[in-house]
């Protein structure tokens, strides 16, 4: 009887995956715009949805540097990015605070994120023995 069962839910098991395999065909309204220097925009918009995303993908990093000048992409990123005091800001004075405020609001989020991770890990481990503090009684 043990192994029926073991051998029916391997059996539902694949039945169940080959019904999500199925093939699905996305129909995103994409639009495509190319500027003078090469940059490639595309944009999906989405009616109704007061969030902004963005990602950026170039051709370029390790994969495709040269042997000796490693760190190029790296670079460039943080040009992209972050600028330096003499590169890549127009006004470093006033865009630093900024960047020092994206960058404190990314460590929060990072921080948080740790803490909600963690708290999910400790659940099954650390809250087991507080199990009469984090389980109402049912009368």
């Amino acid at each position: 009887m043990r192994h029926f069962i073991i051998k029916s839910l391997i059996v539902l098991t694949f039945v169940g995956t080959n019904a999500a395999a199925q093939d699905y065909e996305y129909n995103l309204p994409i639009k495509e715009h190319i500027f003078e220097n090469g940059l490639k925009l595309l944009v999906i918009e989405r009616p109704g949805d007061n969030r902004v995303a963005a990602k950026i993908w170039t051709d370029m990093g390790a994969l495709n540097e040269i042997s000796g000048e490693y760190g190029a992409a790296h670079f460039l990123e943080h040009l992209m990015f972050k600028g330096t005091p003499t590169l890549g800001a127009r006004d470093w004075e006033t865009e630093k605070p900024l960047i020092d405020e994206i960058n404190a609001t990314e460590k929060a989020m990072i921080a948080e994120l740790n803490r909600a991770r963690n708290d999910i890990r400790e659940r099954g481990v650390f809250h087991d023995y507080q199990h009469e503090k984090t389980t109402p009684e049912i009368e």
